[in-house]
């Protein structure tokens, strides 16, 4: 049977705001509170600003720690004692940009990633057995590279995707990333 190579996946990355609700600083970790649960997961990058600027506490990110309503990272910064604060807190949610289909196997050969703004953005791209939450470290094929402004890459994958690993899943640290996929389905 013949196979046609083709688009199998286009996304734009995707973000969520969650509010800030308390900020402390011991030891050089800086642990921050949330107005709600979160499914953020360590390794994760964050955006952080907080309502009075505070740079122990603003900017991107990279999260060591979590509980269901908190999360730590490294700051290198005088102690700050538990107070109540406020702010908000970006969080790059990883996007399923591919679904390999049942009984099906895909051979992805390029994954295209344009960032259509100004400013350097970090991405992610995994593959995975589901299309939700984190993936495990052991899926990631790029973990928090970087991604000067304007600047399009063009990735040569050659994965082979099928039940197990049927996902293809990608994550960026603001919202002007864009990811596709490109490859060839096999049925």
């Amino acid at each position: 049977m013949p196979t046609t190579y083709k688009v199998l996946g286009q996304a734009a990355s995707s973000a969520s705001s969650l509010s800030v609700t308390n900020k402390a600083l011991t030891s050089n970790v800086a642990t921050l509170t949330l107005s709600a649960s979160h499914s953020i997961g360590v390794g994760q990058q964050v955006s952080v600003a907080m309502d009075t600027a505070d740079s122990a506490f603003d900017g991107v990110r990279t999260v060591t720690a979590v509980t269901s309503t908190t999360l730590s990272f490294a700051s290198v910064a005088s102690d700050v004692t538990s107070a109540a604060a406020t702010g908000t807190l970006t969080a790059f949610e990883h996007t399923t940009l591919y679904t390999c289909p049942a009984a099906t196997a895909a051979v992805t050969s390029t994954l295209t990633i344009c960032n259509r703004s100004n400013t350097a953005a970090y991405y992610t791209i995994a593959i995975s057995d589901s299309n939700s939450g984190e993936p495990a470290t052991s899926k990631y094929i790029v973990r928090n590279d970087v991604l000067t402004g304007f600047e399009t890459v063009g990735l040569t994958l050659g994965l082979t995707l099928d039940a197990t690993n049927k996902y293809v899943r990608v994550s960026a640290s603001n919202a002007n990333l864009t990811f596709a996929l490109f490859g060839s389905e096999i049925s």
